[in-house]
């Protein structure tokens, strides 16, 4: 079809809860597959289970995101900032967090 680039989007939603192993076999023919805040949102997983769930995906094809802007909730960057936090508390690495916030997505956007 000529696509040089897809991102999986909220993949890992509680709506639409793709297969592990469907995510990690696209990553493996060179889709992203995103993971966004919505997914650590309160009363939802629990960080360190969604960074288990993204290394079975394999992290140099995951792109993070916040994809939420609700009126009662901190602004895009506080919230980014917040989920990669607590991405950190479970379990991502500084240099994973960097993969999964900065370089996969200008990879994703042909800036690498």
């Amino acid at each position: 079809m000529g696509f040089k680039r897809i991102v999986i989007n909220h993949p890992l939603s509680a709506f639409i809860d793709a297969p592990i192993e469907m995510l990690r076999k696209a990553a493996e023919l060179g889709a992203f597959v995103e993971t966004c805040w919505n997914q650590l949102a309160p009363g939802r997983m629990d960080s360190p289970d969604l960074v288990k769930k993204l290394r079975a995906i394999g992290l140099g094809q995951v792109v993070a995101s916040t994809d939420y802007f609700r009126p009662y909730s901190p602004i895009p960057p506080e919230l980014f900032r917040m989920f990669l936090g607590m991405l950190y508390e479970g379990g991502l690495s500084r240099d994973e967090i960097k993969r999964v916030a900065s370089i996969n997505p200008a990879r994703v956007m042909g800036l690498e």
